[in-house]
């Protein structure tokens, strides 16, 4: 009989202890959960879509200038096809970008103003290239001038970047990434 008493007081406290428990589990379950991504302040340049898991609209994430600057830089010279001469392109990496708004790995596809888009092949996509150039020769450039958003490559810099895949990659006047989980 003390012993049915002894195991029906354990499991009470037991339950206790566990119900307890769970009030300490929920804020902090709560606090573990994935910041939304800070709201745009200035004109939205890129939206993000798909398989993300930081937002700040709905189901996408949205920057503006001010928040693609504030993402690590780089910036390199190069030639393209499409320019007279060396130009000086800078801005933050696509991987920089995806990884601030926490993307599943998966295809990319760029797309831009003028509804081009294509899918990036993952092997010429790594933590340095290609860049979402938001300066050209160290100014935001246009809409008009290719911009404000040119996802390039160091096209001089590697021979690895000079082929037509890499060129036809190389989306200007982007304005979306939609990111589809495999």
């Amino acid at each position: 009989m003390c012993r049915l008493a002894v195991e029906r007081a354990y499991r009470m406290i037991s339950r206790r202890t566990f119900v307890a428990s769970l009030a300490c589990w929920v804020p902090i379950s709560a606090l573990a959960q994935t910041p939304a991504l800070a709201m745009p302040q200035g004109t939205v340049l890129l939206e993000a879509d798909g398989a993300i898991h930081r937002r700040n609209a709905g189901t996408t994430a949205q920057f503006d200038l001010a928040m693609l600057d504030a993402l690590p830089q780089t910036s390199f010279s190069t030639t393209t096809i499409w320019t007279e001469g060396m130009v000086s392109f800078s801005g933050p990496t696509l991987m920089s970008v995806l990884d601030s708004i926490e993307a599943e790995p998966g295809q990319i596809t760029a797309i831009a103003a003028n509804e081009y888009s294509i899918a990036l092949s993952p092997d010429t996509v790594d933590a340095s290239y290609p860049i979402l150039a938001t300066r050209k020769n160290g100014l935001p450039f246009s809409l008009r001038e290719s911009g404000p958003i040119w996802l390039i490559y160091p096209f001089d810099s590697y021979e690895k970047y000079r082929n037509d895949l890499i060129y036809s990659q190389s989306v200007w006047q982007l304005i979306q990434l939609r990111v589809n989980a495999p």
